[in-house]
């Protein structure tokens, strides 16, 4: 098969599928981290947890959009992006006078995609990572198969309908 024939590289970033909006049902991964390790310690996860076979690590999204951190309490995380989600925990932490200079990391760890019609294996997929390619997509599903219209390739975007 051959592949790339006529690309134009100049337009590759298009073809990235990149964790888009918090929505209910989502699973976040948040790291609060400053200077002070021990009372950052605070504000994250008890890694004692993670004893326990049935506990996911990770803040679920409840249906109202909301999250639980420790001491925080309630924050409505619906509709943002990680990285406006990371600057209103830095901003919250500063504001309440809970630590200096924060360092918040949060990442979405149940991204999802699908990928159905002439490829070897269609289904829904996860990834870890920030964003993926189409190509990384297609290869999570086993590449097109002999069959597939490699000129007739349709994305939707789930969230944008």
């Amino acid at each position: 098969m051959i592949y790339f024939n006529d690309i134009n590289f100049e337009n590759q970033d298009k073809n990235i599928i990149s964790v888009g909006k918090i929505q209910p049902n989502d699973i976040l991964s948040i790291i609060i981290s400053s200077s002070s390790t021990e009372l950052s310690a605070m504000y994250n996860l008890n890694q004692d947890q993670n004893q326990n076979s049935s506990f996911f690590p990770g803040y679920l999204v409840n249906l109202e959009g909301k999250i639980t951190l420790p001491i925080l309490g309630k924050i409505t995380v619906k509709d943002l992006t990680m990285a406006q989600l990371e600057e209103l925990l830095v901003k919250i932490l500063i504001e309440g006078k809970h630590l200096s200079e924060p360092i918040v990391t949060a990442r979405l760890m149940n991204a999802k995609f699908t990928v159905l019609g002439e490829v070897s294996k269609p289904g829904t997929y996860t990834y870890s990572e920030q964003n993926i390619s189409v190509l990384q997509a297609l290869g999570y599903a086993g590449d097109l198969t002999i069959n597939g219209k490699r000129e007739n390739v349709l994305l939707i975007n789930v969230s944008s309908i």
